[in-house]
């Protein structure tokens, strides 16, 4: 018994010495570390099979929407170099994808068999981190776009026609995109959006994750956090609604054409009114929160209602 001990604890130091290594080596930067991951698959009678990677490709003009479905792998798009859609992921006799093109509906499901699954890591230094699913379109593609996931992260920086996101427990990140419609939904992961452009609706919400976004410009925009916090670098939408039960909503810049409800329990209310202050008309309340509003006459013909149970409300003018 005190030799397997030992023989732990040996393979343990080990560990911490050749993490330590590449920590310093890649300048204390842990995101410069690339692990790769080795799967080796031990079934019961003994036998090995190898991970191996797959990359499949179709062309532009067959894909006009994407459908990924998986449960803890992350999932990244991005832009492919040689104008073609690839599918990237690796693949054993035990975990693998169906990947499966039907009139023009490409989709990507992941699926497991019964089995031991024992992961050896090997560290690389300085190549920067790796994927689990990758796919990549070519510039200015824009195809349907529905990812779920369960405990894996998503990341998108290439443009989508329409998106939609559904996450249990992983982080969302998208950059700038411009497209029909859009849907972010996470259980309590975070979300880290950069300028949204969305003709149609556009739905962001988490139960106890936060939400980051920049300019988000749509026609009818929706926000909710249970526990999280939502900050918007500024806003410009027909309809707008905001909710929140424990966290603070804050937009730098707000505007509104037609009417807009923000609302908070516990947490703060702060944006800066962005047009013509005698447009609006505001209505702000609060329980037991303090409220802040400009000098100035509301009279306008596009409602704001902002309340609060025990929160503060700040609200300024450009």
């Amino acid at each position: 018994m005190k030799k397997l001990l030992y023989i732990g604890c040996a393979l343990i130091t080990l560990g911490i010495i050749v993490f330590a290594i590449g920590f310093f080596a890649s300048g204390s930067d842990i995101y410069a570390l690339d692990i790769e991951t080795k799967y080796f698959l031990i079934d019961l009678d003994g036998s090995r099979s190898d991970v191996t990677t797959v990359s499949d490709t179709f062309l532009p003009s067959e894909v006009e929407s994407i459908d990924i479905s998986d449960t803890w792998h992350n999932v990244e798009f991005g832009l492919s170099s040689d104008n073609m859609v690839h599918v990237i992921y690796a693949q054993d006799e035990f975990k693998s994808y169906d990947v499966s093109l039907n009139g023009g509906a490409l989709s990507v499901d992941y699926s497991s068999q019964l089995g031991w699954d024992f992961k050896l890591v090997s560290i690389n230094f300085g190549k920067g981190r790796s994927t689990d699913l990758q796919v990549l379109l070519p510039e200015g593609f824009k195809p349907e776009i529905n990812v779920k996931t369960t405990s894996g992260d998503v990341d998108i920086t290439s443009a989508s026609s329409s998106l939609s996101i559904d996450v249990q427990s992983g982080n969302i990140s998208i950059g700038s995109l411009d497209c029909q419609s859009l849907r972010v939904s996470s259980s309590s992961g975070d979300m880290e959006l950069g300028d949204l452009t969305v003709d149609g609706n556009c739905t962001l919400e988490t139960i106890s994750g936060n939400i980051n976004t920049g300019k988000v410009c749509s026609q009818s925009l929706y926000v909710y956090s249970t526990s999280g916090s939502m900050y918007m670098e500024s806003s410009d939408s027909d309809e707008f609604t905001a909710r929140s039960t424990s966290g603070d909503i804050e937009i730098g810049q707000f505007s509104v054409d037609i009417s807009a409800q923000l609302s908070a329990v516990s947490g703060d209310i702060w944006f800066t009114l962005d047009g013509v202050p005698e447009s609006y008309f505001i209505n702000a309340a609060s329980n037991s929160g303090d409220i802040d509003l400009p000098a100035m006459r509301f009279g306008g013909d596009v409602n704001i209602s902002v309340n609060t149970t025990s929160g503060n409300i700040d609200i300024q003018v450009k």
